[in-house]
């Protein structure tokens, strides 16, 4: 909830980078869609090591949306920023 109030408040924001899976009820893909209706520029890059079903990868696909599969080299993550925020 903090990473939603921060996105609608005035920072100065260039991405956001969150994992699919996040405590608290909330998870990484209702994350990225207030992201996505807040700061329709701002780059965008989903991560995570478990996703059972897969449905939020076909989203995240059908979005355009990088995704990173846990583990990931630091190289493949600069790799992936670089391309989120050129979105």
């Amino acid at each position: 909830m903090e990473a939603i109030d921060l996105i609608s408040s005035p920072a100065n924001i260039d991405i956001t980078l969150t994992d699919i899976v996040l405590p608290g009820g909330l998870d990484g893909v209702e994350l990225i869609k207030e992201a996505m209706r807040a700061r329709p520029k701002m780059g965008v890059l989903c991560m995570s090591g478990y996703d059972p079903t897969q449905k939020h990868r076909k989203w995240l696909k059908m979005q355009n949306i990088n995704f990173l599969e846990k583990p990931f080299s630091s190289s493949r993550l600069a790799q992936a920023l670089d391309a989120a925020l050129a979105h």
